[in-house]
């Protein structure tokens, strides 16, 4: 509702308040104001609709687990801690406590990625999205996902409800505009997701199976096959062929959580090996490669390898020591537990003068020296 005077517009919005605005100033802050409004509410929208449909694939995915053990859980949680430090990699192996870790970190783990793609400064990466499952829709097939050390199948799920509350949202508040692009209502927000989990640990099955099911029950174009476990997928191990082999074809890429706990048998001397340089290499141009984990510090190496990584591949008059190949995202507004890194391949290599400009970046570098002495003291602490 508008009501005009002589030298002001007073517009009447949705908490029943009038906000009156000077004509004689440019109608952008009209437009601001509404924006920040539009905004606020697509997000309540979209987070309500999002953790309403967790809680169902909760409530179902309880009723489907026949082990569930907290003690057990509890003590893979805190060798998961210790690894956080020393970078050892954690066995999972019991039943029990996988049931229980699938039950308490669905949430979580689901909102975690689904923060990502609603952060102020990821706009990129959602319009990558918007790309792939416009691709996926004009070539009739699902969605893809290659999910590294993926566990449960938390990404496939992340990725469901965040299309639907993303889609909810968008018909709820169709003048947020968030994006240069309309979040597409129909069609590509009910497009399937065909996820791979390339994890270490076959003991997660039970569990993936269960999330499955669930899946294809709230879902109806979901299918229970679509979640699929290739295991045992070993990060570390640099001739490794499946990891690299789905990522070429992948719509979008999810290392969640995987990479600080196995920092130990991945980090030489400042760049990360096993077979995260050749996923690098086969990440298809445009397909988001999105790194989410319970610290910050491996980002600047992370980044790093994948500059070294794919610096080979550029033709001679592209060539440059400091040419990166990748658009870089740190999101921004993130939860104090939640840490993430974007990369993007590009077609045409930037330089990395921004990227290494990024005072973000040295505070991640303090923390991984930090950590490094920390290493040290305890290993002199314990040949004592």
């Amino acid at each position: 509702k508008m009501r005009f005077q002589t030298t002001s517009l007073q517009i009447h919005d949705a908490d029943c308040q009038w906000l009156t605005c000077d004509l004689s100033n440019d109608c952008q802050h009209i437009r601001t104001i509404m924006s920040k409004r539009c905004r606020r509410r697509f997000l309540q929208v979209a987070r309500s609709h999002f953790d309403s449909l967790i809680a169902q694939v909760a409530q179902r995915v309880q009723g489907k687990l026949p082990h569930v053990d907290r003690r057990a859980h509890q003590e893979l949680s805190q060798k998961l801690s210790t690894s956080l430090v020393d970078g050892e990699t954690v066995l999972f192996e019991d039943p029990g406590a996988l049931g229980d870790y699938t039950l308490r970190r669905l949430r979580p783990r689901c909102r975690a990625l689904f923060e990502v793609l609603l952060a102020q400064n990821c706009t990129e990466l959602v319009e990558s999205l918007l790309k792939r499952l416009d691709l996926c829709r004009k070539e009739e097939r699902e969605f893809r996902v290659a999910s590294l050390g993926g566990g449960p199948g938390f990404d496939a799920i992340a990725m469901l409800a965040a299309m639907a509350a993303l889609k909810e949202a968008s018909q709820q508040e169709p003048s947020a505009n968030l994006w240069s692009e309309r979040f597409p209502t129909e069609d590509c927000a009910d497009c399937a997701v065909r996820c791979k989990v390339l994890d270490l640990a076959p003991a997660w099955t039970i569990a993936l199976s269960a999330v499955s099911d669930v899946a294809s029950e709230i879902w109806p174009w979901q299918s229970a096959d679509f979640i699929e476990l290739i295991a045992p997928s070993d990060l570390r191990d640099s001739m490794a062929t499946s990891p690299v082999e789905e990522v070429g074809q992948a719509d979008m890429v999810i290392a969640a959580y995987v990479l600080h706990e196995n920092e130990a048998a991945l980090l030489v001397e400042g760049l990360l090996g096993g077979v995260i340089p050749d996923v690098f290499r086969a990440a298809p141009v445009g397909v988001p490669l999105i790194f989410l984990d319970a610290t910050h510090r491996l980002w600047p190496a992370l980044v790093e390898t994948a500059r070294a990584s794919c610096s080979s591949s550029l033709s001679e008059e592209r060539h440059d020591v400091d040419a990166m190949p990748f658009t870089v995202i740190v999101p921004e507004g993130l939860a104090s537990y939640i840490h993430a890194v974007v990369l993007i391949k590009d077609e045409t290599p930037r330089t990395l003068e921004t990227l290494s400009a990024l005072s973000v970046f040295e505070l991640f570098k303090s923390h991984q020296k930090a950590n490094e002495m920390r290493l040290k003291r305890l290993s002199e602490l314990q040949k004592k």
